[in-house]
C-alpha cells in the first residue's frame, strides 16, 4: 500500500493498519518533514505550530488514538480564549450581545442590534443556494456584516463574499460559527508543547514496524490499467523511483494527484478542476521581548489596515517553559500562491507585521525581536458559490478508480480541524481493514462534507 502525503490524515491512517496487522505500506512526503498543515517547526529556542490549532473531539475513540500515537495523555485547555478586533481593543468571540455592548460605541451599537432584529425576522433562514453574505446577514445582521464579517471575507479570501459558498461560514473557519450538524466544542485538548509531537512519535512508531516513510519525495505519475493504478513514479532527490501498490490512499492537494494521474483522467474532470482554488498561507513569528503579548490565544483582525488575519500566541498553548522573558507570536497572512504578498520578502512582511503590533498597541518597536516565516501554497480550500459541483465531479471520477482512495483535507478539498483530520484517517483504515466497496467510500466522503461524524 502506499500512502500519499504524510499529514495527520496519512499517518493515523498507517499508525491505525499497523495496529491492525497492515504493514506493508510505504508513506511518501513531498517536503522535508511530517504533518502537513499541522507541522511544527523550531524558532527561538521554541517549538512552534504553522498556525494556532487545537483538538477538540467528543469521541473518545479519537483522543485515545492521538494519546496512543503520542505516547503520553493530552492536556486539557480549560482557558481557551478568542477574540476580535474592535475599535481599538480585543473582544471575547463568539460574540454575544454583551460583548457587542461593550465593545461598541452606543450609536454603533444602536444599527447593529436594530439591523440583527429586522434580519432574524424578515432574512430566509433555509435557502439551499445561501451565499456566505445571505447566511451571515441572517444571523448577524446588516450592519454588523457590512462593518466587520464582510470585511474580514475580503481580507481572509480575496473576493467579494457575495462569490462565496454559505459553506465557509457554516465550516467555522474564522469565527467559529457552528457547523451544521456538530454541537459546539466546549473542551479542548493539546500535546505538551507543539502539534507536532504527535506526529513524530506516530512516525517513529511506523519505522520500528518496518513502515517506510520518504520525505522529499514527489509522485510524478501514476499509472492505471484496467481502471486500477498498477504503477506510481515518484522522485526522491535526483532520482526516480517506480511504487507498485495494491492500494493508493491520497492526502495530497487534488491538483497534485489530478496533475499525477494526467491524461488517466478525462477533460472533463481537468476542466472541473479549474474550479477549485485554494488560498495560500503565510505565517510571521515574531519574537517579542516580553512575557505575554495578551490573554487571547488568538485574535482575529477583519480591519484591511493590518496585514494579517489572525494573531496567536503559541506560550498560550505549551505548557510553562524556561523561556519566559519572551513570547513568540503568530501572524497569519492569507494570499493566492505567487501574488504579491506570497512573493514579497521575509523581511518585507515582517515589516508589515511589526507595524500592525506598533498600531494595536500590543507591542512596542523596543519589544520586537527576531523573526521568521513559513510558507503553505495549498492552506484553505476555497468555497466559490461554485465549488460543489466541481468538487462532485473531480471525487466521482477518481473515486471511480478501484484501488485509490482520496481523502484528508487536501484529498477531499475539506476545511475542518485537525481533530476531523484524525477521524478521515480512521475512517480511511477502517474501510482498507473491512475491505470495503469504493462506491462506500464515496458514500463516506458525503458524510464527510455534511459535518457528521462517521466512526
Amino acid at each position: 500500500m502506499l500512502i500519499l502525503g504524510a499529514g495527520p490524515t496519512g499517518i493515523l491512517t498507517a499508525w491505525v493498519l499497523r495496529n491492525r496487522g497492515i504493514t506493508d505500506i510505504s508513506i511518501i512526503e513531498k517536503t522535508g518533514g511530517t504533518g502537513g498543515l499541522a507541522r511544527s517547526l523550531d524558532f527561538a529556542r521554541c517549538r512552534l505550530d504553522f498556525g494556532a490549532h487545537i483538538l477538540q473531539t467528543r469521541d473518545e475513540r479519537i483522543r485515545h488514538i492521538i494519546e496512543q500515537a503520542l505516547g503520553k495523555e493530552l492536556r486539557t485547555l480549560t482557558a481557551r480564549r478568542a477574540g476580535i478586533w474592535l475599535y481599538g481593543s480585543p473582544v471575547d468571540y463568539p460574540l454575544n450581545f454583551g460583548r457587542l455592548m461593550r465593545a461598541l460605541p452606543a450609536r454603533e451599537l444602536a444599527r447593529s442590534t436594530a439591523s440583527s432584529v429586522r434580519s432574524r425576522l424578515f432574512s430566509p433562514r433555509s435557502d439551499p443556494a445561501q451565499t456566505y453574505e445571505g447566511w451571515m446577514v441572517a444571523r448577524y445582521g446588516k450592519r454588523f456584516y457590512e462593518t466587520t464579517l464582510a470585511p474580514m471575507a475580503r481580507k481572509m479570501w480575496a473576493v467579494e463574499p457575495t462569490t462565496l459558498s454559505e459553506d465557509l461560514a457554516i465550516e467555522d473557519v474564522m469565527f467559529g460559527s457552528p457547523r451544521r450538524h456538530e454541537p459546539v466544542q466546549q473542551s479542548s485538548y493539546f500535546p505538551q508543547n507543539c502539534l507536532g509531537e504527535i506526529w513524530e512519535n506516530a512516525v517513529g512508531q511506523l519505522r520500528e514496524a518496518g513502515i517506510g516513510v520518504v520525505l522529499n519525495a514527489t509522485p510524478l505519475s501514476l499509472r492505471i490499467e484496467r481502471n486500477r493504478i498498477v504503477s506510481v513514479a515518484v522522485r526522491t532527490g535526483s532520482a526516480e523511483v517506480e511504487f507498485v501498490p495494491d492500494f493508493v490512499v491520497s492526502t495530497i492537494p487534488l491538483h497534485d494527484l489530478v496533475s499525477a494521474l494526467g491524461s488517466e483522467l478525462t477533460r472533463e474532470t481537468h476542466i472541473a478542476l479549474e474550479r477549485i482554488l485554494y488560498r495560500a498561507l503565510v505565517i510571521v513569528y515574531v519574537v517579542l521581548l516580553k512575557p505575554r503579548m495578551s490573554p487571547f490565544h488568538f485574535i482575529y483582525f477583519p480591519q484591511p489596515g493590518y496585514v494579517f488575519q489572525r494573531l496567536f500566541e503559541q506560550k498560550h498553548f505549551a505548557e510553562p517553559s524556561d523561556n519566559t522573558g519572551v513570547t513568540v507570536v503568530g501572524a497569519e497572512i492569507s494570499c493566492f500562491e505567487d501574488d504579491t504578498l506570497w512573493r514579497a520578502s521575509d523581511e518585507e512582511l515582517f515589516k508589515q507585521v511589526a507595524a500592525g503590533l506598533e498600531r494595536s498597541r500590543l507591542a512596542t518597536a523596543s519589544e520586537i525581536g527576531e523573526f521568521c516565516s513559513a510558507r503553505e501554497p495549498h492552506a484553505y480550500p476555497m468555497y466559490t458559490w461554485n465549488y460543489r459541483g466541481a468538487l462532485e465531479r473531480v471525487l466521482d471520477e477518481l473515486c471511480g478508480i478501484e484501488n485509490l482512495l482520496p481523502n484528508g483535507r487536501q484529498g477531499l478539498f475539506k476545511l475542518g480541524g485537525v481533530d476531523r483530520c484524525v477521524e478521515m484517517g480512521l475512517a480511511a483504515a477502517d474501510h482498507i481493514a473491512t475491505k470495503q466497496s469504493r462506491k462506500s467510500w464515496r458514500g463516506t466522503i458525503r458524510r464527510f462534507a455534511e459535518g457528521r461524524v462517521t466512526n
